[in-house]
């Protein structure tokens, strides 16, 4: 499957899309895929967690809730989806907050009339909200709290973040989400949901001149405006180590794990990534969990496609208390410096492999075109498979030192005695 991409043209792009941009500003993604009479519809807003205001950590995730109490056409957002064979949800993150629905093609000017009614025209009702807070509120403490590993968690992102906004729960802490104001939130909401701060991606069973048609039909009548985020994104303390050790109630086994701050949308580093802990097949799996059974299982992964730093993570079950920092540290040095052409050739074939997949499935072209919309050009999202072709054993070791040097922080979660 990798020959795909060596016997591919010089001027060939890993989608056979297509970016415009409305008079608005609202920018708009397709990606044609024909194979089947469907359409995956996503709006990618750039707000998210870092744009919480200070002391109100999770307002982005509450508005993501109450997108879906109506406006003044639309009272239920969900059941017209659902009633016209669709399906659909939403999940906001650190870095943006996306909508979208999977119907079949004929549906697809319904879902872009629904989503453009509530890009500006949610109505806020005190009662509803009173309803949906109470409603985030329940989830914080379903998922969150009744986690018995969420304390450890927690103080592990406050104490590496520090005074960056990745140091606050997207979901917001109990406090804050109850002293929500409906206010703030209708604030919010006007600043962020603006069509030049959205990205729309369309893929499926689309061409781009209906595409154009559609948009400009019902996103175009939007006002717009000149319009890009600026969080409160401070910097983080430089060449610091930190340690944090927890013992908890209802913790099975121990756990350990290590966050390195690192560049975002590093080539080598994902390269390296997917080289030293990704799946069962990669290397500190083999070493660790199969050959010396040191873990019980141990990966890595690099969070790259952020508006600030990325992150490249190293997370393991351990059998025993022991401490294995010196292992690991031994282990990646010993991966990274036997590394060889072959190894790093065979690694890049894997995953642009995976790339001829998600060209494949629309569903899946969509998510990771809107991931990557928000930090970069469509010319680089179209370039990302060249991009990973040029990654060189001489990057990989550079960005390994690099990462060694940067601030990080080691955690282990221990069974309370």
């Amino acid at each position: 499957i990798g020959l795909l991409f060596c016997i591919s043209t010089a001027n060939a792009k890993l989608f056979d899309g297509e970016e415009f941009f409305l008079d608005n500003g609202l920018r708009v993604i397709v990606l044609p895929n024909h194979k089947a009479p469907i359409v995956k519809h996503m709006v990618w807003y750039k707000v998210g967690g870092v744009d919480d205001p200070l002391g109100r950590a999770g307002m982005a995730h509450m508005l993501e809730h109450l997108m879906f109490k109506g406006t003044k056409k639309i009272k239920d957002f969900d059941k017209i989806v659902t009633e016209n064979g669709g399906n659909g949800n939403a999940f906001t993150s650190y870095d943006f907050t996306a909508y979208h629905q999977e119907v079949d093609i004929s549906k697809l000017e319904l879902i872009m009339f629904l989503e453009a009614d509530r890009m500006r025209n949610l109505v806020f009702d005190d009662d509803e909200f009173a309803k949906e807070r109470m409603v985030v509120f329940n989830e914080r403490k379903q998922v969150i709290e009744n986690n018995p590993a969420s304390p450890f968690s927690e103080t592990f992102r406050r104490n590496l973040w520090q005074s960056h906004p990745y140091s606050r729960p997207v979901i917001g802490t109990a406090d804050e989400i109850m002293g929500y104001k409906l206010k703030d939130i209708k604030k919010f909401y006007k600043k962020y949901y603006n069509p030049s701060n959205a990205t729309v991606i369309i893929s499926g069973d689309i061409d781009v001149a209906t595409a154009k048609e559609l948009s400009k039909k019902y996103y175009g009548r939007i006002k717009g405006g000149k319009f890009s985020p600026s969080a409160d994104m401070p910097a983080v303390q430089a060449n610091t180590e930190y340690l944090l050790k927890m013992r908890l109630p209802n913790i099975q086994n121990p756990r350990y794990l290590r966050t390195y701050v690192s560049d975002s949308l590093s080539y080598p580093l994902m390269v390296l990534s997917k080289y030293l802990g990704e799946g069962k097949t990669s290397e500190l799996y083999k070493r660790l969990v199969l050959n010396k059974q040191a873990v019980v299982n141990i990966s890595t992964n690099y969070s790259y496609a952020t508006r600030s730093y990325g992150y490249f993570t190293i997370s393991a079950l351990l059998k025993s208390d022991t401490d294995i920092t010196p292992l690991i540290n031994r282990e990646m040095d010993d991966i990274v410096k036997r590394m060889t052409e072959k190894d790093l050739q065979k690694t890049k074939d894997k995953m642009l492999s995976g790339l001829v997949f998600l060209k494949d499935n629309p569903f899946d072209a969509a998510y990771i075109v809107g991931i990557l919309s928000n930090t970069m050009s469509f010319k680089d999202i179209q370039d990302w498979d060249r991009n990973i072709k040029s990654v060189t054993l001489n990057d990989i070791k550079k960005a390994y030192e690099d990462l060694k040097n940067s601030t990080n922080q080691t955690g282990i979660l221990l069974p309370e005695v």
